[in-house]
């Protein structure tokens, strides 16, 4: 029985966020939380392999998934725009 996920949040990933006014980093974080309950909710979609992001309002949790570890590892979160899947693919 798998129970929860390991989230590993590299600090540099919440620079974005910190400009952000509370409410939309409190909807942001609070979804951060939620991966580690299940990455794969309703609100996430897989982009490409393991990779996935999940919407937070106008914000955009893009993260991987390690299946042998249960480890998700956020690699970025930003404010949805035309530039927020660039360089990804």
């Amino acid at each position: 029985l798998m129970t929860g996920w390991h989230v590993i949040l590299p600090e540099k990933n919440l620079k974005d966020l910190a400009k952000a006014p509370r409410q939309e980093r409190e909807l942001v974080l609070r979804e951060v939380n939620k991966l580690a309950e299940n990455p794969f909710s309703w609100n996430t979609k897989k982009l490409f392999d393991t990779a996935y992001r999940r919407r937070a309002g106008n914000w955009r949790i893009i993260f991987t998934v390690d299946f042998k570890t249960n480890t998700v590892r956020v690699f970025s979160i930003t404010r949805r725009n035309e530039k927020t899947y660039r360089g990804l693919y």
